[in-house]
Formats: C-alpha cells, sequence, structure tokens
C-alpha cells in the first residue's frame, strides 16, 4: 500500500479537480473573466466553455509533464540523473531505485500543482460572482507561495534523499 500511496493520492486529487472544475462550471457566467491585471481588475474575458477546457488544461498538463520527466529518466542512460551521490545512485544496482524515488516524489508535486490550479479556479469563479469582477490577489498570493514552498521542499527532499546512501 505505501508503495502505491503517492500514486493513489495523485489520481484521487486529479479526479477531485475535475470533479470541482465540472461543479464550478455551471457557476459561470457565458463570459468570464479570465485574465486579471496586477490590480486584480478583470481585463481579459472568454466563453464559459473555453475557460473550462483552459482550466482542465491548466489542472492536466503541468503535473504530467513533470511527472512525466521525472518517469523518463528511467530510459535514459545513467550520466543523465544529476543527483548528489551520482557514483552511487548511477551504479545499474541503483539506477532504478533512483529513478523510482524521483518518479514517486514527482506525483506527490503533480497533485499539488493540480491542486493549485483548481485554486486558482474557484478565485476565478468567486471573482465572476462578483459585480466588480476583482480577483482576490491575497488568495492568489497564499496558493502561489505554498505551490512554490512545495516546490522548495520537493527540491529540499531530493536532495537530502539523494545525499544519503544506504
Amino acid at each position: 500500500m505505501k508503495k502505491y500511496l503517492s500514486l493513489i493520492v495523485f489520481l484521487a486529487v486529479m479526479v477531485g479537480a475535475a470533479l470541482l472544475v465540472h461543479r464550478q462550471a455551471g457557476q459561470l457566467p457565458e463570459r468570464v473573466a479570465s485574465h486579471f491585471g496586477a490590480s486584480g481588475k478583470a481585463d481579459g474575458w472568454m466563453a464559459r466553455e473555453a475557460e473550462v477546457r483552459a482550466v482542465y488544461r491548466l489542472v492536466l498538463a503541468p503535473p504530467l509533464f513533470v511527472i512525466g520527466l521525472c518517469y523518463a529518466i528511467r530510459f535514459l542512460p545513467s550520466r543523465f540523473l544529476n543527483v548528489p551521490n551520482e557514483a552511487y545512485w548511477r551504479t545499474p544496482e541503483n539506477y532504478s531505485r533512483a529513478c523510482e524515488i524521483l518518479f514517486r516524489s514527482s506525483l506527490w508535486i503533480g497533485a499539488l500543482m493540480a491542486a493549485w490550479a483548481v485554486s486558482l479556479h474557484a478565485l476565478i469563479v468567486a471573482a465572476n460572482r462578483l459585480t466588480s469582477l476583482v480577483l482576490d490577489s491575497r488568495g492568489l498570493a497564499v496558493i502561489t507561495i505554498m505551490l512554490a514552498g512545495a516546490v522548495v521542499g520537493w527540491i529540499v527532499f531530493l536532495a537530502r534523499r539523494f545525499s544519503r546512501v544506504p
């Protein structure tokens, strides 16, 4: 079970994200304020269906890109793995384990990237329900700082994990 926990969480987040986007789509007007300037005021619009498709792409594409890259490294020569203690992790008997660590950890960051995209969509839905059409810039800052912190945490985790050798 522990071996598949990151995959289960990633899939659950993706399904939950899809359900939330679908549910929130009905709360949007036909013409959606979809882009907001630095002040938070709406300055770009699109049709509801186009906005929902864009959100689905934002939920799916970045996480799948990162996860795909982390998975694909197993098909490259070990010299492309740039980690601490590379002499240990690049050996044939340890390379597959290193690739597995990288892939499983990418599922966690992928889940967080999808959660960020859904949170952004929720902020856009909330802004479109206001008569002033203003995006909650504080909310955007919070979710973005949280994602940036998660990415930094992921990098630190990987650096520490590959610094240790069994």
